[in-house]
């Protein structure tokens, strides 16, 4: 079981418009609406691979009561905070005639220390409560939440022994991998801002890799680089993975379904003596996860398929 956080919680809207164009009316062939956030996502897929998932974070006003309720119908175990505030609304406008994909996403509500303070012992109840093997610290913080949010979770998971997984951006992961976290997904620009350097060749990017789990003392430092795959460093190597020629519908939570396929082959699927497994799985996952409309929404058939078709090689 893991345990999912994602303070900024949020109802996803996909919009398809062929043509879309600014200034104009523009209406949609496909709309697709469901509950996100970088955690529900993770823990949406971990659960299509069969594992199971806990997930919190805030949830406000009638967004926020839309969302949970649309969370319980999926069956996903979520037990969310409430807050005075609006949950946000995220849109990604995606125009199959040149692949473009526009993102709309509100910043979140504004949390009042009390607010975070609840949510902090609402980690810790279920960190207690629930057999959890890995915690995935996921996404923004909404306004005025403490930026070093996840930080202190990552301590009180330390005192409990679960390790602790970040993806998030920004000031919060700064502050978050100080605290030697288990392991790091950045993406390639994330990874530039933590290191203040461009990564603009895979060298660049393995170089990275290597930087952020040594500097960080973290297990796993997994750069992810879109539709170039992703590059995995830990003690037993580095190694890059090229996904499969897909038809590309969208890239909403191809992220999130990596960072979930990844977890769920370490812990069940017998990768932990066997990196290059994972990582073959989180970009196959990544990639099924791009070949849909819809935030993590693949089957557990098509994530499965299109790693054996991921290609590996191990980098010096």
């Amino acid at each position: 079981m893991i345990l999912t956080v994602t303070p900024n919680l949020c109802m996803d809207k996909t919009y398809k418009i062929p043509g879309f164009t600014i200034d104009v009316v523009n209406r949609p062939s496909l709309v697709h609406t469901m509950a996100g956030g970088k955690g529900v996502n993770t823990a949406r897929a971990f659960r299509t691979l069969g594992g199971d998932a806990v997930v919190t974070g805030f949830a406000g006003g009638l967004t926020g009561a839309t969302l949970i309720n649309a969370l319980h119908k999926e069956g996903m175990n979520a037990q969310c905070v409430k807050v005075q505030g609006e949950t946000r609304t995220c849109i990604a406008v995606i125009n199959p005639d040149d692949g473009t994909q526009t993102e709309i996403n509100e910043t979140g509500p504004l949390i009042v220390a009390s607010e975070a303070g609840e949510l902090l012992e609402q980690f810790k109840r279920l960190v207690t409560r629930y057999p959890i093997k890995v915690i995935a610290l996921c996404g923004s913080l909404p306004p005025g939440t403490p930026v070093d949010l996840y930080s202190q979770m990552q301590e009180i998971a330390r005192q409990h022994s679960v390790p602790c997984a970040v993806d998030t951006s920004g000031e919060p992961l700064t502050c978050a991998v100080q605290s030697a976290p288990w392991l790091i997904k950045p993406n390639r620009r994330e990874a530039e801002y933590l290191l203040g350097k461009e990564l603009g060749s895979e060298s660049d990017v393995l170089w990275a890799a290597r930087t952020l789990l040594s500097r960080f003392e973290c297990r796993y430092a997994l750069v992810s680089m879109g539709h170039m795959g992703a590059i995995l460093a830990c003690a037993e190597g580095a190694w890059h993975a090229a996904p499969p020629v897909i038809e590309f519908a969208s890239a909403v939570a191809s992220g999130d379904t990596m960072l979930a396929a990844f977890l769920w082959s370490i812990l069940y699927a017998d990768s932990e003596a066997n990196p290059v497994r994972a990582l073959r799985m989180a970009v196959g996952a990544g990639a099924a996860n791009a070949s849909v409309i819809g935030a993590a929404i693949c089957s557990k058939e098509s994530m499965l398929d299109l790693a054996e078709h991921v290609t590996t090689r191990q980098l010096n």
